[in-house]
């Protein structure tokens, strides 16, 4: 560092060496610095109030101003309101979330119209820097983004927007905190009338933000934020050189798309579209963190490197010796770094479930086995045509279809029947037990059909048949009554013919027999063969027509359509494990109960007794998945009418949820969002609404689903602050707010020493004992049902500030005086003052314990606040100070009654006088950006000496708020010509209204005046 002689001003830099400029812009330089007796680095920040004298020249050619030193004063005022912005840096750092300023001093430019402000702190470690040479975690991105999130509700709370969020502002502490340690606050309520400076626009300011000009609008902060964590989530980088445009950017590289998300809204190029709250995209980031774990992880992963090729050479020493130094510092850094567990790459991998499995078979044949398939196919034999069957429609009969159905063949016995070329032995052995029923007793139901009655003959002789044929002995003739007859003679010829005809007739009845025989066994055979079918197609077979499965989270109704009867029907309900539950159908029905939630069951019919089951007789069907809400958390939001809903689950969770509530008298509503954290807005205070919270997606949810919450107004502790603190006790109190309501308070104090104790009150004001108090302790106090509250600290070492007091000098001079008890301080005391009812703050540094404060305004409370410039606590009673009322004028021979004061218009000339006012410039009213006067005349001579002067003017409104106080320098004769003076007014307000003006000389009231502004 060239620690080069650079102007040092005083009492700032006093003991500083200050080395060459390390950057200039927009008119702000830094240059480093350091102390002549430390080691210790420091950064001075000088803000040149014009940033070059050329903008002076502009002014002054464009009438803006009459003169140089009406320029200095414009200016004067410009750096006074950075005074006030470092003020608020100050304050907001006693919170949480902001860094201050070591030192502030405002100087007059040397031999030019100005001012330059310098801004003294130490030098700390910035987000740009680490980002250019580190990569950010997953968890400390998610910390950087809740860091900015908090410090800026918090900077809003305080009626202020942060609009110069940038890495370059934001600074690491000691303990892996974010804070923000720069200026670039804007008032909340005059945003609209507002312009924003040209140092405050970088990279990370919206794009619809092109100048100093641009209309502003309350997303510069988290725009900024989300610019910030896109970068984090680029590699680092942004992908545009300077400013984005009004087009949308792809979404970060390294960020998944619930991150993603948040931060596209945050930087989205319509600000209707972005975050309007910081509060909201800190809850955002809060569920993504507790629904996705977020680790310590690089959010880049860091490539493995590949093994460098050796080619085969030789070594030299020196090489060598070098070798081994970088093995030792290899292996010195692997100690250093995480070695990952392989033991889980040896461990079984875990039952996938039935649907993964089938994922698995469908790829198996739809990718590895599908060139086997082709080949297979291409490897079969070619089937041949089957010749023309005249029996052919038999192969159309319902029970061989169900049989071919089935994959079985017909018997070789029914092939040669049928004209099939073979049989399987499934329908072998149907046609066996068929044959073993026709057989055996009929069953009941059935009816067998019966056998054709055949005449059969008589017996035949077969001993007569095969022995010689004998004779008939003749018959004895008849007695005869008139006379007797002679019988005829029998000769051998008749025999023989008889013989003859009698065989033949044997021959054809056996053949008839024979015949009939063959017949009644063919009816025997299609008797039993329709039998079987009958008994097959009726009886055996029953079908199953529909089978339909419905059901909730723990129960399965199976609905079955079918011919066969219920009692011979049950349903086999099996889990995934295997287990399987059987149940009767019941009017055609079977219920399934205390089912387990997110498991998949098979349903399958089956039948008792001589049946088989055909047609739709299984089935699926997977319960819902169970979800149990653990707990429940409603707390009052920040804001009026707001609350803050939370929640966890056990179980799978959904991707949204609805939250539905309402109360008496209030129409229901319902809102839908992601993760476990919800905003509510527009409730009505005092009402007890009634909650229920439900699933976005098919979810069984069981536990706290529905309860009730009574809205409120958020209460927060007012003027919190530690009173009092001894060796091992410390006592805070706070104030209620005004016309508020609480249940009780909840108090915790901590510190880093490892001291934390939390207490539950109703009132306000708590001692804590056994702590050290020398060391640095943190109090913070949050009210029941609300969910953040307030903050104050204890710096170690702190001491106690008493007995605060004016001592008047002259009436526009004070001698602030102050006792203190506890070890002298080491360094500066900042004496803060702020007149009431005022929007301005002063400040002062002393290295005593008392300081004059000129010029005060007579009649006028201060409040008074003494700090220590190295923070150190200072325990002190809040102070008022009132400056003694002024006297009227009298110096030089002249009295307030001796003069008369009026009014006027100032007239567009230099060294204007009474000749050069008109009859209308006599007035009390004035638009706004016009110029006033008075004109003084004195009832009697004066004393004309060459005193100075200092004539203040002061300015309240209608309401008392002290809007102004300007002093301007004269010397008493150039102010009197022919006992006429004249006096410009330095400014007049520009919002319209009723004011009062007074005129002080040196501390005397001359003249007060009402005037109004339009």
């Amino acid at each position: 560092m060239n620690l080069s002689e650079q102007k040092l001003i005083s009492p700032l830099l006093d003991g500083f060496h200050m080395g060459d400029a390390i950057s200039d812009r927009y008119g702000v330089r830094s240059y480093p610095a350091m102390p002549q007796d430390s080691d210790e680095k420091y950064i001075v920040k000088i803000i040149s109030i014009p940033a070059n004298q050329n903008k002076v020249q502009a002014l002054l050619f464009a009438g803006a101003f009459s003169d140089e030193a009406a320029a200095g004063d414009y200016f004067r005022e410009l750096a006074d309101d950075v005074l006030k912005e470092c003020d608020v840096l100050e304050r907001l750092s006693r919170m949480e979330g902001f860094l201050p300023f070591t030192g502030v001093q405002k100087v007059p430019m040397e031999k030019a119209v100005g001012w330059d402000v310098y801004l003294l702190s130490p030098y700390r470690s910035t987000l740009a820097r680490f980002l250019s040479r580190s990569n950010m975690t997953h968890l400390a991105a998610i910390n950087l983004g809740l860091d900015m999130c908090a410090s800026l509700a918090v900077c809003r709370q305080m009626g202020y927007l942060y609009a110069n969020l940038k890495p370059e502002n934001i600074y690491i502490c000691h303990d892996h905190e974010y804070r923000i340690g720069d200026l670039g606050f804007l008032k909340l309520d005059s945003l609209q009338y507002t312009s924003i400076p040209e140092r405050y626009i970088s990279s990370c300011t919206p794009p619809e933000i092109v100048d100093a000009y641009s209309d502003l609008n309350t997303t510069l902060d988290t725009y900024g934020a989300g610019m910030i964590l896109y970068r984090v989530y680029n590699g680092g980088e942004l992908p545009f050189k300077d400013r984005v445009g009004s087009e949308p950017l792809p979404p970060p590289a390294y960020a998944d798309y619930e991150l993603s998300e948040i931060i596209m809204k945050a930087i989205a190029p319509d600000p209707k579209d972005r975050w309007q709250d910081p509060i909201a995209m800190g809850q955002a980031l809060v569920a993504y963190m507790q629904r996705n774990g977020v680790n310590d992880t690089p959010i880049v992963a860091i490539a493995e490197e590949a093994e460098p090729f050796e080619p085969e050479q030789e070594i030299t020493e020196e090489e060598e010796e070098l070798s081994q130094e970088i093995m030792v510092e290899g292996e010195a850094a692997a100690e250093d770094q995480e070695i990952p567990d392989l033991s889980e790459l040896d461990e079984e991998p875990e039952e996938p479930t039935e649907q993964v499995c089938l994922d698995d078979f469908y790829a198996y044949f739809s990718e590895e086995n599908q060139e086997e398939a082709e080949a297979s196919e291409e490897d079969a034999p070619a089937p041949e045509e089957n010749e023309a069957d005249p029996d052919a429609d038999l192969l159309n009969l319902s029970f061989l279809d169900d049989l071919v159905s089935d994959d079985t063949t017909p018997s070789e016995e029914m092939a040669s029947d049928i004209g099939y070329s073979e049989l399987t032995d499934e329908l072998t052995d149907i046609l066996a037990q068929a044959d073993d029923l026709l057989s055996h007793e009929t069953p009941e139901g059935v009816v067998a059909p019966e056998a054709p009655e055949i005449p059969m003959p008589d017996p035949i002789d077969w001993e007569s048949l095969t022995s010689a044929p004998q004779p008939e002995p003749e018959p004895e003739p008849a007695p005869v009554a008139v006379a007797e007859k002679e019988e005829p003679q029998v000769t051998d010829d008749f025999d023989e013919d008889f013989e003859e005809a009698y065989l033949n007739e044997i021959s054809r009845q056996r053949t008839t027999r024979k015949w009939i025989a063959w017949v009644v066994v063919l009816l025997l055979l299609i008797g039993m063969a329709f039998g079987g079918y009958v008994f097959y197609r009726d009886y055996y077979l029953q079908t199953v027509h529909s089978l339909t499965v419905k059901g909730s989270e723990d129960q399965m109704v199976v609905t079955v359509d079918s011919t066969a009867e219920d009692a011979l029907l049950s349903v086999v309900c099996t889990d995934t494990y295997g287990n399987p539950i059987i149940k009767q159908v019941l009017g055609g029905q079977a219920v399934f109960t205390n089912l387990n939630p997110n498991t998949l069951y098979t349903v399958k019919v089956q039948i008792t007794g001589m049946h088989k089951l055909i047609g739709e007789i299984s089935g699926s069907y997977t319960t819902p998945v169970q979800t149990n809400v653990v707990s429940v958390s409603t707390v009052t939001g920040n804001e009026p009418g707001t609350a803050i809903v939370s929640f966890t689950v056990d179980g799978m969770d959904s991707e949204t949820w609805a939250l539905s509530y309402k109360a008496p008298g209030v129409a229901e509503q319902k809102v839908i969002f992601s993760g476990h954290m919800v905003n509510l807005t527009g409730l009505e205070s005092g009402k007890t609404y009634s909650f229920r919270l439900e699933p976005g997606t098919e979810l069984y949810l069981t536990g706290k689903t529905e309860w009730e919450y009574t809205a409120m107004d958020p209460v927060f502790a007012e003027d919190l602050a530690i009173t009092a603190v001894t060796a091992n006790s410390l006592t805070v109190s706070w104030k209620l707010p005004e016309g508020a309501y609480v249940t009780g308070w909840t108090v915790r104090c901590y510190s880093e020493s490892g001291y934390d104790q939390t207490v539950q009150t109703t009132g306000t004001t708590l001692v804590f004992e056994g702590i050290n108090g020398s060391e640095a302790h943190t109090v913070e106090v949050v009210s029941d049902g609300t969910n953040s509250g307030v903050r104050c600290y204890m710096t170690a070492g702190a001491l106690t500030v008493s007995n605060i007091r004016f001592e008047p000098v002259d009436p526009v001079t004070m001698k602030l005086v102050w006792d203190f008890a506890g070890n002298a301080p080491a360094n500066d005391w900042i004496i803060t003052y702020q007149a009431i009812n005022a929007d301005y703050l002063e400040m002062a540094r002393s290295d005593t314990n008392s300081i004059l404060l000129t010029p005060m305004i007579p009649g006028t409370g201060y409040q008074v606040s003494i700090l220590l410039e190295d923070g150190t606590t200072i325990f002190s009673e809040p102070v008022v100070l009132q400056v003694p009322e002024a006297p009227d004028l009298d110096m030089h021979l002249l009295t307030r009654s001796h003069i008369t004061a009026h009014m006027v218009k100032t007239p567009n000339k230099s060294n204007w006088g009474e000749s050069d006012l008109k009859k209308s410039d006599y007035t009390d009213t004035f638009k706004a950006g016009e110029k006033a006067s008075f004109l003084l005349k004195a009832s009697r001579t004066y004393n004309p000496e060459p005193d100075p002067v200092d004539i203040m003017y002061v300015i309240h409104d209608s309401e008392g708020k002290l809007i102004s106080s300007d002093i301007v320098k004269h010397i008493w004769r150039n102010m009197w010509y022919k006992r006429v003076c004249e006096l410009d007014v330095p400014a007049l307000p520009e919002v319209p209204g009723d004011y009062q003006i007074t005129i002080y000389f040196n501390g005397q009231t001359v003249h007060s005046q009402q005037f109004h502004v339009q």
